[in-house]
């Protein structure tokens, strides 16, 4: 039984090996064919190339050597027969025949239409030299375009967070209160700003520039887009204040305002110039 199963496996690697032979060499001839396929087309637009230069230098040729006849042939000059004044006979003279010389005089519009002809070859042939750079390129595009067809880059986002940064909501709910309407005596705090910790947060600010009569800090929020309640009323002297994140469902907003003498009150401002600010989650 150990030598039919032994027997079995070496028939089934050899049947393996010869059917992956045959594939090997189906895909050399296939990519054979499809080289060899690529040469012709090549080489027939070389040679189609070549033709019609071959054939624009012999039209220009002759044009410009038409021209050049016709312009030499149109200015020979024949010179006038002579004949006698006095009687209406003919003296027994032979009279001079005009002969046109087989070969026109160079002049200088000849060298000019010969300079237009070598010009215009000229030409010629920087318009075929580009054809064939033209069509080298498309033959080349094509070939890249078929080997390179079905891959497709998607670029990847990525986000950076750094910490100490204020988050900011996206729609801060409203502010309003009945002492946000009083004139204050001083100004607002400036650069509040939030740290994260372990337990929660840390929120930090300035003092106001204009602190006349400054008495303490209201510290107020708002979660998920609730009204403002008061968190906690910090003394001047104080510049911060540690918040602890009860659930990480949800969004706060936060708000610190100077408190004057006789209860007026001015929202300060953040880093970023707003009057509010976020962070994910719920605070007390």
């Amino acid at each position: 039984m150990a030598v039919k199963k032994t027997a079995k496996k070496t028939a089934k690697k050899a049947a393996v090996k010869k059917t992956a032979k045959r594939a090997v060499k189906k895909t050399a001839k296939r990519a054979v064919k499809k080289t060899a396929k690529k040469a012709a087309v090549k080489k027939t637009a070389k040679r189609a190339v070549k033709k019609t230069a071959k054939r624009a230098v012999k039209k220009t040729a002759k044009r410009s050597s038409k021209k050049v006849a016709k312009r030499s042939a149109s200015r020979i000059v024949i010179p006038d027969v002579p004949y006698s004044s006095g009687r209406s006979s003919i003296s027994s003279t032979p009279l001079p025949r005009s002969t046109a010389s087989a070969t026109p005089p160079k002049s200088s519009s000849t060298k000019a239409a010969s300079n237009n002809a070598q010009r215009s070859s000229s030409r010629v042939v920087i318009a075929v030299i580009a054809a064939v750079v033209l069509l080298a390129i498309i033959v080349v595009a094509r070939n890249n375009n078929s080997s390179t067809s079905g891959s497709t880059t998607a670029p990847a986002n990525s986000a950076e967070a750094t910490s100490g940064a204020p988050a900011e909501t996206s729609a801060a709910p409203a502010e309003s209160s009945s002492s946000d309407n009083m004139a204050p005596a001083g100004s607002g705090p400036e650069g509040i700003v939030a740290h994260s910790t372990s337990t929660g947060a840390t929120i930090l600010w300035k003092a106001p520039a204009t602190a006349t009569g400054l008495t303490s800090y209201n510290v107020e929020s708002s979660t998920n887009g609730a009204a403002y309640a008061m968190l906690a009323t910090v003394p001047a002297t104080q510049l911060s204040l540690n918040v602890t994140k009860g659930d990480s469902a949800g969004w706060t907003s936060f708000k610190v305002s100077a408190v004057y003498g006789g209860g007026a009150t001015a929202v300060g401002t953040t880093v970023l110039g707003k009057n509010a600010f976020g962070l994910p989650g719920q605070y007390k």
